[in-house]
């Protein structure tokens, strides 16, 4: 466990100077190689293959999804009375077997405090599994912001934020982590990984990343004073025992900001470490997306690059190129490079739908290309919305896999509480797409869930 005394960690507070978007919707300048190689490619019977569109579908039509599967219980009684919100904190993993589990967190309108994580598995062909929910230790209030990952030896492990109190006056926001051995089937009791009481400290956002018998945890931690965040950064911990202890081995993400959001952590093929995350200029400033990357046995990820103003950042890493997603207004942008190179100028992966917002992105990558998942705001309703791409320089018309629906239930609701991150996952049995969708409008009756769907041809 790491404890509050153990915490060497200084911010640095050195801010980067932010990209300008002026002139970056011009052309995409920048690594000319492409994300896959598109001579392995083997087109769809009946389709064409053209350079830059043949992975975003099986047909000349474009990709398209099958239809959305509800996965949580409409509503769940162990939220709380009245209705249940199938909130936003949606996590995927897959598998090379095929296993594929889903986690979100349902919280009640009537009782805003309760919050309740769950775990399903989701089948391409068969009804959702039954619903696992982890033991929830009693001194957690609330249980939010799952996140998954899959060791070499198949074990599922689930990280969460155990809030001490309610969400809205926590106490503590400890790490917790529990671990299945039979695919998710069960989860045993969970562990506290890292210790944030409320006075000191606050927790969020844990990210997982796996190789072999080796899972990184990362999060963001943020310092606090009196209650009020006075510096962040990126923290990650290690365990080489399939996820059974956790302790530092002294390599850290660089204090390149004032204050930090969403970290993304992810390995490539070649066994490197690579991480995204939301970067403030100052406390409650302006947000850049971050980068940085750590080389095989390297002690330190390398100095962290602003790809440009937004927040919430997603990436994929081969063993020689990287690409990150984020939301920048109403735009999903998108910057790739080398590793170790300079990225492109960052470009919206799609401009014909004239949204307001976005949350998200989600992105996945299978042998056909790289697939993003996001919400969109359109006129005052929000969908979720899908493209793909096989070189970052054309992306597929996007496709609507849900929606239109009203994205608050109640206008006093913020809509970041009913909607927020998309999850993607692809593995031996496809791609499949994940979200919190908000159901009706009726504030009394509505009890909106989370559905996935399958990408038809992935």
């Amino acid at each position: 466990m790491l404890s509050s005394h153990m915490r060497t960690v200084q911010l640095s507070l050195a801010v980067l100077a932010a990209l300008a978007l002026t002139g970056c919707l011009d052309d995409h300048s920048g690594p000319e190689d492409q994300w896959l190689n598109t001579d392995a490619y083997v087109a769809p019977e009946g389709g064409v293959r053209d350079a830059g569109t043949q992975p975003q579908g099986c047909t000349d039509a474009g990709p398209s999804f099958a239809a959305p599967v509800q996965v949580s219980t409409d509503p769940g009684a162990d939220a709380g009375p009245g209705p249940t919100v199938a909130q936003s904190d949606v996590a995927l993993v897959a598998t090379d077997s095929g296993a594929r589990l889903v986690a979100w967190v349902a919280r009640s309108l009537m009782e805003l405090g309760a919050a309740r994580l769950h775990v399903a598995p989701v089948s391409a062909t068969a009804a959702p599994g039954a619903d696992v929910v982890p033991p929830s230790p009693a001194a957690c209030g609330a249980l939010v912001q799952p996140a998954l990952g899959v060791t070499g030896a198949g074990t599922v492990v689930l990280a969460a934020i155990c809030v001490g109190g309610t969400e809205q006056a926590p106490t503590s926001t400890d790490i917790l982590l529990y671990r299945s051995t039979d695919g998710g089937a069960t989860f045993g009791d969970a562990s506290t990984v890292v210790q944030c009481p409320a006075e000191a400290w606050r927790c969020a956002h844990p990210t997982l990343a796996a190789s072999g018998a080796t899972v990184h945890l990362a999060w963001a931690d943020e310092d606090l004073v009196a209650g009020v965040v006075s510096a962040g950064r990126v923290l990650m911990l290690t365990s080489t025992d399939d996820g059974v202890t956790f302790a530092p081995d002294g390599r850290r993400v660089p204090d390149a900001f004032a204050d930090v959001a969403a970290p993304r952590l992810i390995y490539d093929a070649a066994g490197a470490l690579h991480v995204a995350y939301a970067g403030l200029s100052s406390i409650g400033g302006t947000s850049y997306a971050a980068y940085s990357g750590l080389a095989g046995g390297a002690t330190d990820f390398a100095e962290a690059q602003n790809l440009g103003p937004g927040a919430t950042p997603d990436l994929l890493a081969t063993a020689d190129a990287v690409l990150v997603a984020w939301a920048a207004g109403g735009y999903v942008m998108e910057s790739h490079a080398s590793v170790g190179g300079a990225f492109s100028p960052p470009l919206p992966v799609d401009m014909s739908l004239g949204a307001t917002a976005v949350l998200g992105p989600a992105l996945t990558q299978t042998e056909r290309g790289v697939h993003v998942l996001w919400l969109a705001e359109v006129e005052g309703t929000w969908r979720t919305v899908y493209t793909g791409s096989g070189d970052l320089a054309t992306w597929s018309a996007p496709v609507t896999v849900a929606g239109p629906f009203d994205g608050s239930a109640d206008g006093s609701l913020n809509p970041l509480h009913r909607l927020g991150q998309p999850a993607l996952a692809a593995g031996s049995a496809g791609v499949l797409a994940a979200w919190a969708d908000p159901g009706t409008t009726d504030p009394v009756t509505n009890a909106s869930n989370v559905f996935v769907a399958e990408l038809a041809c992935p």
